[in-house]
């Protein structure tokens, strides 16, 4: 029994959640699979849709045996197909998937078959088990191969470097194992290849350097060790450059700086050493620049501030310095990651350039000094995390400016001053932590105002006064830690307006008067 798809409404009566024609994946010899993971996003009231599985062969029709499917009977007294459903294949009906192996794929025995016309071999995302055949050595014309998206194991044959009109090699997110042959240096024409996601192990073949027109190298999330050679600089044409998530190790090359077209390069999550490579300041395509969690020193080259980034991501490595002033030139830049590394002094006014900013992450190093005003002009900021560093003086007011902002961290530094009552003005937040400073005087009133507000630490300061009964307004609220604040004192507002609440919420007010009448919060009555 084969599977067929009995169309019982025109096909402009599909409706569909992505906009892709049906007549695509039936006509157009496209993978059943892709077909079968879409088909329940089909509206049912349009369209009946009858799959008979044992196996899962599937028939495609022709141009001649289209109008055959297209008015395929269906049984009305039986509410199934006609008895003739299992001959609606013209003469010219070919089979796509005959099993779970590549051997056993039609396509592939197809271009086995008559190797010279095949150009194109699309076998993603179709439940491909086993390894991959030596016999694709033979198909010496084609352009494109992509095998992605499947459960492919064993290496890669050699054989694959006969394949020298290839210009698209597509591997990726299979079980693969074992080195990336040096045989695919040998493909010279070849514009893409995609092999992440596997498990391949040994370092990066030298000879990848001679493939003059690649566009798009991604290796990264497999097991590749070594370290990076310098004939990477010889892949001029590349605009995506991805090694992430291997066990990489030695410095990263200064010959990088010669890939002038480079718009991606990630090798974060390796084990790199040494600086980071002014030469990459040349590369003023570059939008994406992620080198984090690595084992980096040295300082942050001002050379970045050339470039036209819209993510710089830096963490948790070990940069020493301050924080280059040149950085502001970055007016396009979106994301600025540079926590848990060793960076010190002043934050730089000139961060308050970065107007298209929405994260600002430079938590946990050794930065000092005020908290710049002009980080007030980042209206498009979301999260702000400088937690954990040395930040002296008060709060400022300017940074209430930022309505869009969720996430407010500035824990664990020297702040000290009352709490601007204009903090009130954060309509978005959602986390507030200004715990472990020396914060002084009151609790704002227009906390209150705070409605979105989830969680709020502002514990081990050494604030006074009555908790303001507004923040029993807070329906939001799920963390309220405002413990060792000796001089705070009365009810807790959270508790006293939320008689009916579920007791989620996780209340710490150890180390303060709450929860006693007070007189002027200086003297206890029960």
């Amino acid at each position: 029994v084969h599977t067929y798809f009995v169309l019982r409404q025109p096909l402009k009566q599909f409706k569909w959640e992505r906009p892709v024609a049906l007549n695509k994946f039936i006509f157009e010899k496209r993978p059943i699979s892709t077909f079968l993971r879409m088909s329940s996003s089909v509206m049912y009231e349009s369209c009946k849709l009858l799959v008979l599985v044992l196996t899962l062969p599937v028939i495609i029709a022709d141009t001649e045996s289209r109008h055959q499917v297209m008015n395929a009977g269906w049984e009305h007294s039986t509410g199934g197909p006609a008895q003739d459903a299992t001959n609606l294949a013209g003469p010219n009906t070919r089979r796509l998937l005959t099993g779970n192996t590549i051997e056993e794929n039609a396509d592939y025995s197809a271009c086995i078959s008559n190797p010279s016309i095949c150009e194109s071999l699309t076998l993603n995302g179709i439940a491909l088990t086993g390894t991959v055949p030596t016999e694709f050595g033979l198909l010496t014309s084609l352009k494109q191969l992509d095998l992605y998206d499947n459960s492919l194991i064993g290496t890669l044959p050699t054989e694959l470097g006969n394949l020298t009109l290839l210009e698209q090699l597509e591997m990726y997110d299979n079980s693969l194992n074992g080195i990336v042959p040096t045989e695919l240096g040998l493909l010279t024409l070849l514009t893409i290849l995609r092999l992440y996601d596997n498990d391949f192990t040994g370092p990066i073949p030298t000879e990848l350097g001679n493939l003059a027109l690649l566009e798009i190298l991604d290796l990264y999330d497999n097991s590749l060790t070594g370290t990076l050679h310098i004939v990477l600089g010889n892949l001029t044409s590349l605009t995506h450059l991805e090694f992430d998530r291997n066990d990489f190790v030695g410095t990263i090359p200064t010959e990088l700086g010669l890939l002038s077209l480079l718009r991606q390069l990630d090798t974060y999550k390796n084990s790199f050493v040494g600086t980071v490579p002014t030469e990459l300041g040349k590369l003023t395509s570059l939008t994406t620049l992620r080198l984090y969690d690595n084992e980096l020193t040295g300082l942050l080259p001002t050379e970045l501030g050339n470039l036209a980034l819209l993510t710089l991501d830096m963490y948790k490595n070990s940069f020493i310095g301050p924080v280059p002033t040149e950085l502001g030139n970055l007016t396009s830049l979106a994301k600025l990651r540079l926590y848990d590394n060793k960076l010190t002094g002043l934050l730089p006014i000139e961060l308050g350039n970065l107007v298209l900013l929405t994260t600002l992450e430079i938590d946990k190093n050794n930065l000092n000094g005020p908290v710049p005003p002009e980080l007030g002009l980042l209206t498009m900021l979301k999260s702000l995390d400088m937690l954990s560093n040395s930040f002296t003086g008060p709060l400022p007011s300017e940074l209430m400016k930022l309505v869009s902002l969720t996430k407010l961290r500035l824990n664990d530094n020297h702040l000290t001053g009352p709490l601007p009552t204009e903090l009130g003005n954060l309509a978005s937040i959602q986390v507030l932590d200004l715990s472990d400073n020396q914060i002084n005087g009151t609790l704002p009133t227009e906390l209150g105002n705070l409605s979105l507000l989830e969680s709020f630490k502002i514990h081990n300061n050494s604030l006074t006064g009555l908790l303001p009964m507004e923040l029993g307004d807070l329906s939001s609220l799920t963390l309220f830690n405002v413990h060792t604040n000796a001089g705070l004192c009365g009810f807790n507002p959270v508790t006293a307006t939320s008689p009916d609440s579920d007791n989620d919420n996780e209340l710490d007010v150890q180390g303060t008067k709450i929860g006693y009448q007070c007189t002027g919060c200086m003297e206890d009555n029960i």
